[in-house]
């Protein structure tokens, strides 16, 4: 029988030690609510670098109250697994150039981007087996993406070990930018093309005099949520006029052909599109009458 008391140090025959019991069934065995690992400098002056705690459901390891502890450092550590990470200042990534090799620019990232579906879901304990009360709260409502899923297209962010697959979300910050950059150069080159065709209507210049008082307005209201109203003129004269829509990335998303000549109207209807930003254009005997933007709104 153990006699916690008595048992400061315990060496038994087989090689196994017991700090706190007398009867240890590993290499190393500590019976202790929190434990201390101290070390001495400079003639005796203590340091505390890093406590080992059990008062928790699962064991804890943290450095102690007067910032003289470390983790890992100056060594690196291969990884690690937890199951809630808390940060009071920041968490930075090691980008220093001279630890980068063949460096080359993100190419199409964009069309990477738009291929990933963002998800809002509930962590299942259960599968990990750690379910308690104190970690239900970091289950709850979590938004992410499907590891399986981002493996298709970006396989270089996925990580595969004994726990299953995980997603290195940093990696995906540098994506993000390039695809912000690529969107607003189409964009930029939407709103010149825009600029262009306002400049040629209002010359009148390769457009014959029947084209010269067909109108493409503005839709009304814009923003909208539901269905905004987008009014046009055309002269009798017009022989095919057709209305576009294309999104961001200039894809024609829908088309209608309009058969009213003097002053008619379009309506467009909020459910029949995803909320975001398009362009719409009115073409009348292959001619470009105007390009216009709307935003549709959740």
């Amino acid at each position: 029988m153990n006699n916690i008391a008595l048992g400061q140090l315990k060496v038994k025959s087989d090689g196994k030690i017991g700090i706190g019991t007398l009867n240890p069934t590993t290499n190393v065995e500590i019976f202790a609510s929190t434990t201390k690992f101290n070390r001495t400098i400079n003639g005796g002056q203590t340091v505390v670098p890093i406590m080992f705690d059990w008062q928790y459901q699962h064991p804890r390891i943290y450095p102690n109250t007067s910032h003289t502890g470390y983790f890992g450092n100056p060594y690196v550590w291969y990884s690690g697994s937890f199951d809630y990470v808390l940060y009071y200042v920041s968490c930075t990534h090691v980008s220093d150039a001279k630890y980068k090799k063949n460096i080359v620019p993100l190419n199409q990232s964009l069309d990477k981007i738009l291929q990933l579906n963002g998800v809002k879901y509930e962590l299942d304990f259960s599968t990990l087996g750690i379910k308690t009360k104190e970690d239900e709260p970091f289950g709850k409502m979590q938004m992410g993406l499907i590891a399986q899923d981002v493996m298709k297209i970006l396989p270089e962010v996925v990580k595969s070990d004994s726990v299953g697959l995980s997603i290195d979300y940093t990696q995906l910050i540098p994506l993000l930018i390039e695809a912000v950059k690529e969107q607003n150069a189409k964009i930029i080159a939407l709103e010149s093309k825009i600029n262009d065709n306002s400049k040629l209507k209002s010359t009148g210049n390769g457009i014959s005099n029947n084209l010269l008082s067909a109108m493409l307005g503005k839709n009304v209201p814009n923003p909208f949520d539901q269905n905004t109203n987008i009014e046009f003129y055309l002269p009798s004269t017009i022989q095919k006029a057709v209305f576009y829509v294309y999104d961001l990335q200039g894809k024609q998303i829908k088309s209608i052909s309009i058969t009213d000549r003097g002053q008619g109207n379009i309506v467009i209807k909020g459910s029949e599109l995803m909320p975001g930003i398009y362009y719409y254009s009115l073409i009348a005997d292959d001619v470009q009458i105007g390009i216009e933007k709307m935003i549709l709104t959740k």
